[in-house]
C-alpha cells in the first residue's frame, strides 16, 4: 500500500496528468495554476469593476422610454429585463 502511494506521488510530480496532456495537445484554454504567494494580485472584487448605472428597458417600456434611453448616451449594449 505504501509503495502504491509513493509511486503515485512520484508519478504526479514528474509529469502532467493525462487530462493536462490532452488540454495541451488540443490547445484548449485552461486556467493556469496560481501557486503560492500570487493570490494578492487576484484579490479583486466584482464591485471594483462592475458597472453600477446600467441602462435598461423592460417589456413594458414605451417607445418614448426606449427613445430616451437610446439618446441618453453612447451605448454599446442595452439590457432587456423582464421587470424593473
Amino acid at each position: 500500500m505504501i509503495a502504491v502511494i509513493l509511486a503515485n506521488a512520484v508519478a504526479q510530480s514528474l509529469q502532467p496528468s493525462i487530462y493536462d496532456s490532452i488540454i495541451r495537445i488540443k490547445k484548449l484554454p485552461y486556467l493556469p495554476e496560481l501557486g503560492w504567494g500570487h493570490h494578492e494580485k487576484y484579490n479583486i472584487r466584482v464591485e471594483d469593476i462592475m458597472v453600477r448605472d446600467v441602462r435598461y428597458v423592460t417589456l413594458n417600456s414605451t417607445y418614448r422610454d426606449l427613445h430616451d434611453v437610446l439618446l441618453s448616451g453612447h451605448l454599446k449594449t442595452l439590457a432587456l429585463v423582464e421587470s424593473a
